[in-house]
């Protein structure tokens, strides 16, 4: 990771950026956040889906890493969970809930993706939907329409026309992507990272499979479509987002 100014979290806060808030020594569990604020206590962050997801609570203590998008570029600092005051001012007239993190001058830079990222390119034999949930049940699932733009084993990204309700959608919300290579299928859990509107209008959504869900089978036909986006040339015209 490469250094950054830390004035970078200052103007996160100001502008109240989601985030993403991990924990070090268990990653696959995440949560989404909004910076709030920085004070002498540290800095302030609103829990966005413990409750919804049904998940545990953020725990008290524990060494996090939290990381957000600003001006296309993801950051990235590490902190600790001091507490929460269930009665946190907002403003003058709304209260709400939100977690104290241990503050930082130390922003920087993420250089987090392991697995290169494959344009999909119109004709190859490489497709995904993808599906949103209520819950954290696949019963409820809605399907999005959204078309698979690339592919790595650790995550894929969709473009999406233009829908207000996306952009509403929290960072670590589950969905599930159904990747079809070959004539097969896999089901592969996953979570948000981010989404981002375009200059198109268009709508790109960034997720990142779940690694503790992801069964054999389905390791297996994710294995091999990325490995034939890796050894194909262009199947067809290049698609470019705008």
């Amino acid at each position: 990771m490469t250094a950054c100014r830390s004035e970078l979290l200052d103007r996160a806060v100001k502008e109240r950026l989601e985030a993403t808030l991990s924990l070090r020594d268990e990653p696959a569990r995440r949560w989404g956040v909004k910076l709030l604020a920085q004070d002498d206590a540290g800095v302030w962050a609103q829990p966005l889906d413990e409750k919804r997801q049904g998940s545990s609570a953020i725990p008290a203590g524990a060494a996090a890493h939290v990381a957000f998008l600003h001006d296309h570029t993801r950051l990235v600092f590490h902190t600790t969970v001091i507490g929460r005051d269930a009665s946190y001012w907002l403003n003058g007239q709304v209260m709400i809930e939100a977690l104290l993190l241990a503050g930082t001058d130390d922003v920087r830079v993420e250089e987090r993706r392991a697995n290169r990222r494959h344009v999909i390119h119109g004709g190859c034999d490489v497709a995904a939907r993808l599906f949103r949930h209520a819950t954290e049940t696949a019963a409820d699932a809605t399907e999005l329409h959204a078309s698979l733009w690339n592919l790595s084993l650790g995550g894929a990204s969709f473009l999406h026309p233009f829908d207000r309700s996306l952009r509403a959608m929290l960072i670590g919300e589950p969905l599930t992507v159904l990747l079809r290579w070959g004539g097969r299928e896999a089901e592969l859990g996953a979570r948000l990272l981010w989404t981002r509107t375009m200059s198109s209008g268009i709508i790109r959504l960034g997720v990142a499979f779940d690694q503790r869900s992801r069964d054999p089978a389905a390791r297996a036909v994710l294995a091999a479509a990325v490995g034939e986006l890796e050894h194909a040339r262009p199947c067809g015209p290049t698609r470019t987002a705008r």
